[in-house]
């Protein structure tokens, strides 16, 4: 057996690519999930509970621990073997009693199991430290493989006596991933040595034609391309810049034939469509995609310029009402003797009655409030000294004026923090109206689950399986496309949620600033999202060319198949087809 351990910050990361993979759609390779401490096998759930438990020991940065246990592919395991091997090395790490989620895959030739483990105690809320974790789960392994009869896998961090029996063998398996990384080398001198062909290649076609010459070919991985022979691979834009996926569809004018490894499969209707009605179904569903991310971008750089403006406002509003108090506290001291027992009796007054009253008080009865200052004033031809406090009093109706303009302040930032609350449950329930058939069920609905699993699990829900909530307007929405308005309705309830905290301008400002580091990391995310997608104009120019290659026994069939965005696209390019051949062709913008 082999082992890798990593660490993270966000659970809902790693759940979410355990239950779904990379591209969100990866939901048949997992083989079973199994659970520690948490009460569910539900990935995502349970890093909705892993993060609220790890909150409980704020220092943490990296509270996620990701630890991979791989076996040979000649072990024949059953899921209770792996669970038992699991569980020792979790025992043996002092990690038994922490939240801990397995998920098996079956996306291997060899049996493996991933195990999601929270580093934070779930009632000490004590973290757990790694340091020295890797020679205590080889010792575990080495042991496990004995008692069940598996091949045995020399581990570097092995105990002595085993270093030394697996000598020989690692010092083999050092020369085989040396040999590994010379073939690699070798791999990659071969496919450059091809760089002039491949750059003149004038179509998807031709590039495909060069690479299968020589026993190559290209697929796509991540968000880009290899190139590979069935054994070794080495990415496109590592050979050339210019062979980079984005730089070739600019050439070629033309996505990636087989852009759907990249950003999902096409439908089970569409793999009965003919090449021409398939070819614009995939285009269509990459163009809505591309759409989508540009629409939300510019949603959010809104997003961003509103939070920024209303920021500066609440600091603005704080900033006022810090020179208000200023001022009215340096009133006090020249009116009273006790200053700050004044100020306090000055806010139990207005309590108790109004600020109105305050303000009376303050000019015409300032004594009320406490002692006033007073200065020696001879009298009697200087026999007799009298306390005189006519210049307290004096500063006192300057005060009462200082009071005044304070609670205006006051007034003023305690609307602006209301309308704030107010805008943000509203911006919500317009969230929930664009995304549920009926929003009025939704809400509360997702305000249970707020109250009954916290905030950070229900809100997790929200963005990823919103449908728990209530029926959705449009259920047959892509889910790369889908998945920005649900990421925007979590955000929003988010908002919404935060702000019920906000008491004062200071706190909103804190809110606001909150919101803006969110929205910028969203705008990072967008704009990696479309740099790795193909430009919007060369996806048009592919749906005419698609169009004018339709049978008519295509174009019912592709109508049965295409979304409503997808079928005014079709309405569109048949539009710019019919305008070119009829000699109106539309300037190009």
């Amino acid at each position: 057996m082999i082992a890798k351990t990593s660490s993270g910050r966000r659970f809902a990361a790693l759940g979410d690519y355990l239950a779904r993979g990379r591209s969100g759609t990866e939901t048949d390779r997992v083989a079973w999930t199994a659970s520690r401490n948490l009460g569910t096998d539900d990935p995502q759930l349970a890093a909705a509970l892993m993060q609220a438990t790890a909150r409980q020991s704020a220092a943490v940065q990296t509270p996620v621990y990701h630890l991979t246990i791989s076996f040979d592919p000649g072990d024949r395991v059953t899921p209770e073997q792996i669970q038992a091997v699991a569980d020792r090395v979790l025992r043996d790490l002092g990690l038994a009693a922490h939240q801990a989620l397995m998920v098996a895959h079956n996306d291997r030739v060899h049996a493996h199991v991933h195990i999601m483990v929270n580093r934070v105690h779930p009632e000490t809320g004590v973290a757990w430290e790694r340091w020295k974790d890797r020679p205590v789960i080889e010792r575990a392994l080495r042991e496990e493989e004995r008692a069940l009869g598996l091949r045995e896998v020399a581990g570097r961090l092995a105990p002595a006596p085993e270093r030394e029996a697996a000598a020989t063998v690692g010092n083999a398996v050092d020369g085989s991933r040396r040999l590994e990384r010379i073939q690699d080398r070798a791999f990659d001198d071969r496919v450059r040595a091809l760089l002039p062909e491949l750059r003149a290649a004038c179509s998807w076609n031709d590039l495909q034609a060069t690479l299968a010459a020589h026993g190559l070919r290209t697929e796509g991985k991540g968000q880009g391309l290899v190139i590979t022979d069935g054994e070794h691979e080495v990415k496109a834009s590592r050979v050339g810049r210019d062979l980079s996926l984005r730089r070739l569809e600019e050439r070629f004018g033309t996505p990636y034939p087989n852009r759907e490894q990249l950003n999902g499969s096409p439908t089970a209707r569409e793999a009965r469509l003919g090449s021409a009605a398939a070819e614009f179904a995939a285009t269509a569903r990459e163009y809505v995609r591309v759409d989508a991310l540009t629409r939300q971008q510019g949603r959010v750089e809104q997003e961003l310029e509103l939070l920024h403006a209303q920021r500066l406002r609440f600091e603005h509003s704080a900033h006022s009402v810090a020179r208000a108090h200023e001022a009215f506290d340096r009133a006090l001291q020249h009116v009273f003797r006790d200053p700050a027992a004044a100020a306090q009796q000055v806010r139990t007054t207005e309590r108790a009655s109004s600020a109105n009253e305050v303000e009376r008080l303050l000019r015409d009865e300032p004594q009320r409030f406490g002692a006033l200052r007073t200065t020696d004033r001879p009298r009697a031809f200087g026999l007799l000294i009298a306390d005189d406090d006519s210049s307290a009093r004096a500063s006192a109706r300057s005060a009462a004026i200082d009071w005044r303009t304070l609670n205006e302040r006051e007034a003023e930032a305690a609307k602006a923090v209301a309308a704030y609350v107010q805008t943000a449950d509203a911006q919500m329930r317009d969230a929930f109206a664009a995304v549920y058939r009926a929003p009025s069920h939704a809400v509360p609905a997702f305000e249970q689950a707020v109250a009954n699993a916290g905030s950070e699990a229900a809100l997790d829900v929200l963005a990823k399986s919103p449908d728990r909530f209530g029926s959705l307007r449009s259920p047959g929405t892509p889910a790369a496309v889908a998945r920005l308005d649900w990421a925007d309705l979590a955000e929003r309830a988010r908002r919404a949620l935060e702000a019920r905290a906000v008491t004062s301008s200071e706190l909103a400002r804190e809110h606001t600033e909150r919101a803006i580091g969110r929205a910028e990391g969203r705008r990072r995310d967008l704009r990696a999202a479309i740099d790795g997608a193909p430009r919007q104009k060369i996806l048009r120019t592919s749906l005419n060319r698609a169009v004018r290659r339709l049978e008519p026994n295509e174009l019912r069939a592709l109508r049965t198949v295409l979304t409503s965005p997808q079928s005014a696209l079709l309405f569109k390019a048949r539009s710019a087809v019919r305008d070119a051949a009829l000699g109106r062709d539309e300037p190009e913008r």
